[in-house]
């Protein structure tokens, strides 16, 4: 069966930012990679993050808080019909950590997640389906305890997806959420 469907980077992904251009540059380039127009999204982006002024900053100059709204903001302000998430679903603090977690529940509705990770925690927390990647096979799991048989409590760790600051993650489980 072949699917096509628009998937975005990582959730988070440091990497897709320059950090020679400003935060707004950035989503401009991003936009235009995936062929969407920069001024709603960069007008979500300034409005969900609050980072005001701070969007026209060098990203390689914003504070970590700053880069952990816009990283996470990015990949959500974007329309794509499948996000890839590793480890870190959603990210910042207080206040911005709940608005985070709405909005991910909002596109869980109306987008699929792929979410590669070792932690149980995530899987109960966001998935339905379970998926185990080991010695180059992929079983599907039952529930997230036959998973964790399978892959051994050993290699597993317990995160829930929730990150302070932007950080990178480990994998061994590929889930797909509700």
């Amino acid at each position: 069966m072949e699917r096509s469907s628009l998937i975005s980077f990582p959730v988070a992904a440091g990497g897709v930012f320059n950090g020679a251009l400003t935060g707004r540059e950035n989503l401009a380039f991003l936009c235009r990679v995936f062929g969407f127009d920069p001024v709603p999204i960069i007008r979500f982006v300034l409005d969900f993050t609050e980072i005001g002024k701070a969007i026209d900053k060098p990203f390689k100059n914003l504070n970590r808080d700053e880069r952990t709204r816009l990283l996470f903001t990015a990949c959500y302000a974007i329309p794509f019909d499948v996000y890839l998430v590793d480890e870190s679903i959603i990210g910042g603090r207080g206040s911005f950590r709940t608005r985070c977690e709405e909005l991910v529940r909002e596109r869980m509705r109306t987008a699929g997640f792929l979410i590669v990770t070792s932690s149980p925690a995530l899987v109960r927390k966001y998935c339905d389906d379970v998926f185990v990647i080991d010695e180059y096979l992929v079983r599907q799991a039952v529930d997230v305890v036959e998973a964790e048989a399978w892959v051994g409590a050993d290699r597993l760790r317990d995160g829930d997806g929730v990150l302070d600051m932007v950080a990178d993650g480990g994998d061994s489980t590929v889930i797909n959420p509700r």
